[in-house]
């Protein structure tokens, strides 16, 4: 379960670097299949091929990865405007964006 957890942040971490804003879109399409049809050698079709790649060896094979994907993908959760808008002070590890706030570090002090 880490694995899977630990590959589903990769995926998203690198769509998000690759494609900004359309990382989602890009996950997406890829949950369905479509990057099979995306022109060999175009910057799609390469990131999603090493994705794919480096996944199965993550996680054991072809069939964890399109699994992996599809859980990602369904239900359109990461199309854009689907999650609702973080609103008030949050509580976060990841490094300070925007208005959110990174967790104390007495909490993190506790947390190892």
């Amino acid at each position: 379960a880490v694995a899977w957890l630990h590959a589903s942040r990769m995926v998203e971490s690198a769509a998000s670097t690759m494609f900004g804003d359309m990382g989602g879109a890009f996950i997406t399409a890829m949950g369905a299949g479509e990057d099979a049809c995306w022109p060999t050698g175009s910057r799609a079709r390469t990131v999603a091929d090493r994705m794919r790649s480096e996944l199965s060896g993550v996680l054991g094979g072809g069939g964890a990865v399109r699994t992996l994907l599809h859980l990602m993908t369904r239900d359109g959760r990461l199309h854009p405007g689907i999650a609702p808008p973080v609103m008030g002070p949050v509580v976060s590890a990841e490094p300070r964006r925007g208005d959110l706030r990174t967790t104390p570090p007495e909490q993190m002090e506790r947390l190892r």
